[in-house]
């Protein structure tokens, strides 16, 4: 099992990944899109007297502009559903594992650690919701938002205002304010399913001590018969011993072991 370390790097990572992906992908989109309107763009220039660099510096503005409309309508589009976003992205990283496959809370699993990196991940999102970056545009949006939602934190009040430091207004798409309470809700709502998953694995603990009980109260009524006959009494204890090793191992608890 990873380390939280460990694993706080791996989702960290795997959200470093995806994000790429997906820059990747809709950059393709971009380029066929931009690709198809230029295409149609030429054709209608060419019936106007143009010279080269005039002809070159229209398809120019044509390409940055068109590109940037693009990015910036469809960041604006995400933004929009944003909490959608938050819960989705906090469901899949809680419930599915890194196997892929849909955890089982019956097991030992350390959910409050799976808790905080899945939220981790979630407030990554947030942040690339925040803000429109383009041409390599950085910021402290991550970074704030860190500070900001850590438990022990004094520093709520950098989510305070409307406005993020150095990014202009008109690339802002969620608010510190908005984000402030965003992060509110969303707290709220995945806390039950946190609490929902700590229950069914301590009824499962709870299940396994009590059938643990049950398996050494029956080999002890087995010693105890055994008693009346040393020779009848050594064959019922081996027995008895033999079931209840067996039945230990079926129920995932070591021979001998307490809680």
């Amino acid at each position: 099992m990873l380390a939280n370390g460990a694993r706080m790097h791996y989702h960290i990572a795997v959200d470093d990944n995806t994000r790429r992906r997906h820059k990747m992908k809709f950059k393709d989109i971009i380029y066929k899109e931009t690709a198809t309107l230029v295409s149609e763009f030429t054709s209608a220039l060419s019936g106007l007297k143009l010279d080269k660099q005039q002809h070159e510096d229209l398809i120019s503005k044509v390409k940055k502009n068109y590109g940037k409309g693009l990015v910036e309508g469809k960041a604006r589009e995400e933004a929009g559903k944003v909490k959608y976003l938050m819960m989705k992205r906090f469901e899949q990283n809680f419930r599915i594992g890194d196997d892929k496959w849909p955890r089982d809370w019956t097991k030992n699993h350390d959910i409050p650690a799976i808790a905080k990196t899945s939220r981790s991940s979630t407030l990554r999102l947030l942040s690339m919701l925040a803000a429109i970056r383009l041409d390599g545009e950085t910021d402290t949006i991550w970074e704030t938002l860190v500070e900001a939602t850590k438990e022990t934190s004094t520093s709520h009040h950098l989510l305070a205002g409307n406005t993020w430091k150095e990014v202009p207004d008109t690339k802002t798409l969620t608010t510190p304010a908005q984000c402030n309470s965003l992060w509110d809700e969303f707290e709220k709502e995945t806390e039950y399913l946190i609490t929902q998953a700590s229950h069914i694995q301590a009824n499962e603990r709870k299940r396994r001590k009590e059938l643990h009980d049950h398996i050494l109260r029956t080999t002890g009524a087995l010693v105890c018969v055994a008693g009346s006959a040393a020779a009848a009494g050594a064959i019922i204890i081996a027995a008895g011993a033999e079931i209840a090793h067996r039945c230990c191992r079926w129920c995932g608890l070591g021979w001998g072991s307490h809680f």
